[in-house]
């Protein structure tokens, strides 16, 4: 059984500094929770499908503001010790969401989260974007971006080419009309807000490993080699993986003209345009494509927007990763090789030199 809700979709436009008119949509969920909070969601703003997703701030940024923001680093305490921003707070999991209330948050102009690559940072900014903590950024590359002796970490994941033979630019088409995922709450009565509050608290526990093992696996990231073992020849396919490309659509026809006609993505790889203007993860477009018996990966250019995209659907209930790197780790000197790619490409402009604190 089903029920109709008619949602105003409303599109942030930081070109313009203004709302655009809401535009109605009628929409169809099932009668679960999940569906429930999706309509919550998207009723407050629909935060996810806006161009404010990737709320990702450069290190050079970070340390004109130093003193006017609140700067939380979740990496390991003995990681932390070893370097890390003046006035930084070593804050993790649930933990983080209670530092923020209780600290005045809004007095700060910004919340900006660090972690060693940007990509766990990139997760967890996402969560609590969608609690509704408007001004929380994630350091775009991490701690990598804020001085050299941090960057070992991406250095090691591009130096080191991955094999992608089998990767093709075949668009296969998505599913449809998928049934969203069943989620479940302490309170069933609770309000939406709780329940937002309730699934965020459970995320924000959950393990994203940043590192550069490659058979690694977390609860929210997954390596590309360990991937691989999953992938079956007979099918030509990923077992158990629903993999996902979701970098800008405009840039993905540009992969494929020329040079980049080659080899771009892993097999049955399912293109989805969230960005402007197509946000095609709401619930009136693609968003009942993904499937609930798979688990979901996820990919863009460097793993920041797909980690943010990772956080939306585990909050309503998907099992879903965000591949380590992105396209950095398949396609390094492919990105370089083209100006368009640039702004998503770790280099060595993408380090600083700014100074930091040791315990």
């Amino acid at each position: 059984m089903k029920i109709k809700y008619t949602i105003l979709i409303i599109l942030l436009s930081t070109m313009s500094g203004c709302l655009q008119d809401p535009e109605p949509v009628d929409v169809n969920f099932p009668i679960n929770e999940t569906g429930e909070m999706l309509w919550y969601l998207e009723e407050q703003g629909d935060f996810i499908n806006t161009v404010m997703v990737e709320s990702i701030i450069d290190a050079e940024d970070v340390y004109n503001s130093l003193g006017y923001s609140m700067i939380i680093d979740v990496r390991e305490e003995t990681v932390f010790n070893a370097g890390h921003i003046e006035n930084a707070v070593n804050i993790r999991g649930e933990s983080i969401l209670d530092y923020i209330l209780n600290n005045n948050y809004e007095s700060y102009s910004k919340v900006v989260l660090v972690s060693k690559t940007g990509e766990a940072a990139s997760y967890i900014t996402s969560l609590l974007r969608l609690y509704g903590i408007s001004n929380a950024y994630a350091l775009r590359y991490g701690m990598a971006s804020w001085n050299p002796n941090f960057s070992s970490i991406w250095w090691n994941a591009i130096n080191d080419p991955y094999i992608v033979e089998r990767f093709n630019n075949i668009t296969y088409d998505n599913f449809q009309n998928i049934p969203l995922p069943d989620i479940s709450f302490g309170n069933n009565n609770g309000t939406h807000q709780s329940k937002l509050e309730e699934r965020i608290r459970l995320l924000l526990n959950e393990d994203f490993y940043e590192g550069t093992d490659k058979m690694k696996s977390s609860d929210v990231s997954i390596g590309l080699e360990y991937m691989d073992e999953f992938y079956d020849n007979f099918s030509e396919s990923y077992q158990g993986f629903y993999v996902c490309c979701i970098i800008d659509y405009a840039l993905y026809w540009y992969e494929r003209q020329g040079q980049l006609n080659a080899d771009g993505h892993p097999p049955t790889t399912f293109v989805y345009q969230p960005l402007t203007p197509y946000f095609e993860l709401r619930s009136s477009s693609k968003l009942q494509t993904f499937p609930t018996d798979k688990t979901i990966i996820l990919y863009d250019y460097n793993g920041h927007y797909s980690a943010a995209m990772t956080a939306y659907l585990r909050l309503l209930g998907y099992d879903a990763k965000s591949i380590l790197f992105g396209y950095n780790r398949m396609h390094y000197e492919r990105l370089l090789g083209y100006e368009v790619f640039w702004p998503y490409v770790f280099t060595g402009n993408s380090t600083k030199s700014y100074p930091y604190v040791v315990e």
